[in-house]
Formats: structure tokens, C-alpha cells, sequence
């Protein structure tokens, strides 16, 4: 479970920047990916979190939560303003 886990940490940290610059490359519009890529970065940073408490780091566990609840709150407010 744990390669797994890193497996799929590693693929997101290498396909999200490059998806972003694919967006500015070909000048699309960004505000139609913007939820999908802010959703996937805060899924990582909630798995990030929860592994950083099993390695009783509490503090680092508790700020990634932080950041996580941030770029989920700012996709929930993009979505509510725009539509």
C-alpha cells in the first residue's frame, strides 16, 4: 500500500506541472481546469498530511491540512463565484 501510495504521489507531482504549462503553452482557457488541478493538489496534500501524523509529526501533518483546506475552500469559492 505504501509503494502504491508513492507511486501515485510521484505521478501527480510530475503530470500536475506539467498539465499547468500544457495550459499556458497552447493559451487555453485556464479558468476551465483551474478546479481539477486545485482538487488533485489538495487530495495530495490531505495524503501528505495523513502521513505525516502516522510519522508523529504532528506539527507538519497539521499545516499541510492547513494548506490542503485552503486550496480546497479556494476551488469551492472559484466554483460558487463563476457559476
Amino acid at each position: 500500500m505504501k509503494k502504491l501510495f508513492y507511486f501515485v504521489s510521484f505521478c501527480l507531482a510530475i503530470l500536475l506541472p506539467l498539465f499547468s504549462l500544457n495550459i499556458i503553452a497552447s493559451k487555453s482557457d485556464p479558468d476551465y481546469f483551474f478546479p481539477l488541478i486545485f482538487i488533485c493538489l489538495g487530495l495530495c496534500d490531505t495524503l501528505l498530511g495523513i502521513n505525516l501524523l502516522n510519522a508523529n509529526k504532528k506539527f507538519l501533518g497539521i499545516s499541510s491540512f492547513v494548506i490542503a483546506s485552503f486550496l480546497f475552500v479556494l476551488v469551492g469559492s472559484k466554483i460558487c463565484i463563476y457559476n
